[in-house]
């Protein structure tokens, strides 16, 4: 994970992280099996049921709304929770032959072991069958890149690694969680070739088991000879625009349609009244907030988000505050701790419950514990710092500042 156990505990669940060891980031494997057991257990309690598969419609009614996935299923609310979206595919017309085309959505096919070309979600994903010791060929420029060149190199491979842009907070967080990846490319010798400004325009076949990947400079460098690899993997990020009719904002386009006024917002209960989440206006024929969409889901809605420079910020003053004064590792686009802290805010987890996090709370919530200056201190120390804090800084250890604490959500 690119965070320490600190800033990922959950709040209300009763399945958590181990908080040991304290100052080392924390296994993914150890992250799933928390949210794998508090699933099972609300399984186990007769009150949930699971249904594997895509959401592909939610038409609004009758004061209930209809479901498609699958099956069609009423329901009097829904929580959209998606995620920031599904993965971006490569233009077709970047695809030269119709057999790579399948392997893109896929199927195996002349017999190969693996696929050539797959999203980065697809590559990471535990059953996916990868080349060792070979060339993988890696597009992209956020986190699931940088993790898709760190299992290539794991498998023996040698990686060339695309961004049209300059690689930075997204490959490179300031938690140093991918910095020996840097070192890697850096290394007399090593296996790992960054090439910044580069994009991928055509991928097609080359000698059995392997594609040949035609790239362009986007940031007027010289023109590169096509990259022969045995796998290409284009980690280029997520679609979530209305005009897609995969993303989740097209399909609740009837509900939360573009410019959409505020009302729409979800917002805390504190006095900054932060950016929570979205929710049905009302005018759909149902409840006003029947439908909420919540976590990374709402953050990187085109509601509510827009490109500025090198981060994706919020268009909402005390959304964008909290996420600037966060400690560095705390600052994804969308980061676990922010949507995690920010679901249970929208459910009212907060409003009974008197514990607070020193590593993700906001201010308005630190001000209510404490006095606001003290607040103002907490939050303007924790943004320049690279990792949570474990323990209550000694400079407000003599406030009487009981309420705060780093191990429990």
């Amino acid at each position: 994970m690119g965070q320490w156990p600190y800033l990922l505990r959950l709040p209300g669940f009763a399945h958590q992280p181990p908080l040991e060891p304290k100052d080392r980031f924390l296994l993914a494997s150890r992250f799933a099996a928390a949210v794998a057991a508090q699933g099972a257990a609300l399984v186990a309690s007769g009150r949930v049921r699971v249904v594997d598969a895509m959401l592909t419609a939610v038409v609004p009614g009758d004061g209930v709304y209809r479901l498609e996935a699958g099956g069609k299923f009423l329901a009097d609310r829904v929580d959209i929770c998606t995620g920031g979206g599904p993965s971006r595919m490569f233009d077709r017309a970047t695809i030269e032959d119709p057999e790579l085309v399948q392997e893109y959505a896929g199927r195996l096919t002349g017999g190969l072991a693996y696929r050539r070309i797959l999203t980065g979600e697809q590559y990471l994903e535990r059953q996916s069958v990868h080349c060792t010791n070979d060339i993988v060929c890696v597009a992209g420029d956020g986190p699931t890149s940088a993790w898709c060149v760190e299992s290539a190199l794991t498998e023996g491979n040698a990686v060339r690694w695309l961004s049209r842009t300059k690689l930075g907070i997204q490959a490179f967080p300031g938690s140093g969680r991918n910095q020996r990846l840097r070192e890697e490319a850096e290394r007399p010798g090593g296996r790992l070739s960054i090439l910044e400004g580069y994009e991928v325009r055509s991928i097609a076949p080359d000698s059995p088991g392997r594609v040949r990947v035609g790239v362009a400079p986007t940031m007027g460098g010289p023109p590169l000879e096509p990259i022969s690899c045995a796998q290409m993997v284009g980690a280029i990020g997520q679609t979530n625009e209305f005009d897609d009719p995969r993303a989740m904002a097209a399909i609740l386009s009837r509900i939360i349609p573009p410019g959409s006024p505020d009302g729409a917002a979800i917002r805390s209960r504190t006095a900054d009244r932060r950016f929570l989440g979205l929710q049905s206006s009302g005018f759909d024929g149902n409840e006003r907030g029947a439908l909420r969409v919540l976590g990374a889901a709402a953050m990187k809605h085109p509601e509510r988000w827009q490109f500025t420079g090198p981060f994706v910020a919020p268009r909402d003053g005390p959304f964008y505050d909290y996420f600037a004064h966060l400690c560095h590792q705390a600052k994804g686009l969308p980061s676990i701790p922010m949507a995690a802290h920010n679901i249970a805010e929208a459910n009212g987890w907060f409003s009974w419950r008197r514990s607070v996090n020193l590593n993700t709370a906001p201010h308005a919530r630190l001000a209510a514990a404490a006095s606001g200056s003290t607040a103002n201190r907490m939050c303007e120390a924790r943004s320049v710092c690279l990792a949570p804090y474990l323990d209550l800084p000694s400079q407000w250890s003599e406030e009487n500042l009981e309420l705060f604490y780093s191990g429990d959500a």
